[in-house]
Formats: C-alpha cells, structure tokens, sequence
C-alpha cells in the first residue's frame, strides 16, 4: 500500500510539474502556465538582439470564424529589464502608451483574472467594423523586471480562446 501511494503522489507531482513553464530571465524567474501543446504551439522563444527583451510567444492552430477567415489568436509574454524603479501602475502606464487599445475592465490581485500581487491586467479591444480584436493584457514588476502578458484574438474567435487568455493571465507568477 506505501508503495503504491509513492507511485500515486510521484505521478501527481510529475503532472503538477508539467503543469508550468518557467522563464529564468534578467535574475528572476517568471512562472506561467503551460498551455495545450495539441492547440498552443511554442512559436518564439529567446532574447530578442534588437530590443534586449526576453520573448515567449504561443500561437493557437488556425480557428475559421463564420466568415471563413483563418485566425491564429496569440498569447505572448515579454519580459524586459527595468533601470528606473517603476511601481507596477507607473510600468502599465508606460507600456499603455507604447501601444493602443481601448480598455474594456481592469484587473487587480483582487480579482480573479490576476493571482499576482503585483499585477495590473486588462480586457481591452482594438480595431474597426468586422476585424476587432479583444485582448487581455498583463503588466506585472518583480524588482528590476517587467512582464508584459499580450492574448489577442480577433472577436469572431475569441469564445474558443477566452479561456486559455483567462487562465494563463491568472496563472503568471515572479520570483527571485
């Protein structure tokens, strides 16, 4: 019988351990949940050369929405190395002016989209008439670290998306 409860917890530990991708990056660790490998195919991962930021990128095998066209939702997280000493509002800010969206609801560790203390996330959209895109996005600081967690499908696929987005952006954690 103890033996066969050693065999049960090891499988479940090795299960749990599979459950996560970790990023060592810039002297932290960033922890994030591993997506459905059948559906979520690693597309970038590594160091970009030309912005120095630390990219890991998954792209969704291709969904047709009811107009026929082929989407690929992506989820992608960009960790970068902060010099001046950012709180994790004055980081979103800063990354909010880099790129447009319109803001649809904000997120916090007192929701349940976030689980990170020092979060600040948001369901947004971008574009026009039938090719509107909706988005969750994630600021997260860790000391000297910023994470930037984009989902993004166009609004005809994102039903089949919507989970995967909410999940992962709650699953993202930092550490030393």
């Amino acid at each position: 019988m103890r033996i066969l409860i050693c065999i049960l917890l090891y499988i479940l530990n090795s299960e749990l351990a599979t459950a996560q991708d970790s990023i060592r990056v810039f002297g932290a660790t960033v922890r994030c949940a591993s997506l459905n490998s059948s559906i979520w195919e690693p597309s970038q991962r590594g160091l970009d050369s030309s912005s120095n930021k630390f990219v890991l990128m998954y792209t969704h095998s291709p969904i047709l929405d009811k107009e026929g066209i082929s989407i690929q939702p992506v989820i992608a997280v960009i960790c970068e190395e902060l010099s001046s000493p950012l709180n994790v509002i004055d980081y979103s800010l800063w990354k909010r002016k880099q790129v447009s969206f319109i803001v649809d609801s904000i997120y916090s560790k007192y929701s349940s989209t976030l689980s990170y203390w020092n979060g600040i996330g948001y369901a947004a959209h971008y574009g026009r008439n039938s090719l509107v895109h909706k988005l969750f996005v994630g600021h997260f600081r860790h000391k000297h670290v910023g994470v930037q967690v984009i989902c993004d499908s166009t609004e005809g696929v994102y039903e089949a998306v919507e989970q995967d987005f909410r999940s992962f952006l709650r699953s993202v954690t930092l550490a030393d």
